[in-house]
């Protein structure tokens, strides 16, 4: 099982931090730990336990926020907050392994003030990846190659500080950001060719908004 203790080097890694949990495309169950930078895949027994498959390790520091699944599943999209890195894991479904074949930055070279990258969503097709930067606050843009690598192509501002989430609508035409600290909502709208983001709405009043769903 995990080892506790085993934390990273940032003041906010003093303990082991699950911060995400979700299925992979075939049930198995992912957590990201912030706290001890990494990705563990668990197979859930036939006694209602789970097992440990898979530990990711990702470099001191990196603290795994949140993670998705391309289209077909064979890449998994990892963020890291404290590092405001994006890292592309191939994802091999026969065994549950992770194996790392690319880190960018989410944000530019330069950038020297704070920032936590946050969110991540992959559009429908899988071209097109989306990171929210808290600090930044920008989403980054970057396009999906058949390998699974990533190249960025847009950084889009968003129009409120702390943007702690995002959403792309059902027909993938539009994106609404939640800006935290600023208590607002702004609506862009997306070009499903080129991934592209335009803003179209800002200062949408939304108290304190951490999440955004559609509904069904």
């Amino acid at each position: 099982m995990l080892k506790v203790g085993a934390t990273g080097p940032r003041p906010q890694q003093e303990l082991p931090h699950v911060h995400f949990a979700n299925l992979t495309p075939d049930r198995r169950l992912v957590i990201c730990d912030l706290g001890m930078d990494q990705v563990n895949i668990y197979n859930l027994t036939d006694q209602g336990q789970l097992k440990l498959v898979t530990t990711h390790q990702d470099l001191p520091g990196f603290g795994d926020r949140h993670l998705t699944f391309g289209r077909d599943g064979r890449f998994m999209y990892l963020v890291g907050e404290l590092s405001s890195k994006l890292e592309v894991l191939a994802y091999d479904q026969e065994n549950g392994e992770l194996s790392s074949i690319q880190t960018v930055s989410t944000i530019p070279a330069d950038w020297t003030a704070h920032n936590g990258a946050t969110a991540i969503h992959v559009c429908h097709s899988g071209r097109f990846v989306y990171v929210s930067n808290r600090g930044e606050n920008m989403i980054a843009v970057f396009e999906a190659q058949p390998d699974g690598r990533v190249k960025h192509i847009q950084s889009v501002a968003t129009a409120g500080d702390f943007p702690r989430d995002f959403s792309l609508s059902h027909d993938q035409k539009f994106m609404i950001v939640a800006n935290q600290n600023t208590n607002d909502l702004t609506l862009m709208r997306r070009n499903p060719a080129t991934g592209h983001l335009a803003t179209i709405q800002t200062g949408v009043p939304c108290p304190e908004p951490v999440q955004v769903l559609y509904w069904k």
